[in-house]
């Protein structure tokens, strides 16, 4: 049985958690009621709003640095795994593709297989070769643009 590392299960559930915000917070931006969030708190995200709407000031500095980071995240473009080099394993471009940290190629065979563990060195392929920024960025990008089109529409 292949078996998810708990790091990888707590990424991915900051990830879908993160998504799912986005998505609460979009569609509850045009309505009353507050939104259906799970770790902010859905009535201090409608307080906040309202004193926006009412140009508080003192509110001016964390709405500019929002609005500027929701502007970063929409200028990187659509997020895709196929803007990677080289294709998985499988050949396709469309997979998403990651690396384990600490494996490398084995210097003793032609091919570079089986990889062998090196504890505690990350090899840089994993950046290079793997589609974990992109991931990455697509999570980070998705709070200031709930965010700011909370608050701002």
């Amino acid at each position: 049985m292949n078996l998810m590392p708990g790091h990888l299960i707590a990424r991915r559930m900051f990830a879908l958690s993160t998504v799912i915000l986005g998505m609460a917070l979009a569609s509850s931006s045009a309505r009353s009621q507050p939104p259906r969030v799970f770790v902010l708190q859905p009535d201090d995200l409608v307080e906040t709003r309202r004193r926006l709407q009412a140009n508080d000031a003192s509110l001016l500095p964390a709405v500019n640095t929002l609005k500027r980071d929701a502007d970063n995240a929409l200028g990187g473009g659509p997020p895709s795994v196929v803007h990677k080099e080289f294709a998985p394993p499988s050949g396709d471009k469309h997979d998403y593709m990651s690396l384990a940290p600490y494996w490398w190629p084995n210097s003793n065979t032609p091919n570079g297989l089986p990889y062998i563990r090196r504890d505690g060195e990350v090899n840089p392929e994993r950046d290079q070769t793997s589609d974990r920024r992109r991931f990455d960025n697509l999570v980070r990008g998705v709070k200031p643009l709930a965010l700011g089109y909370f608050f701002t529409g």
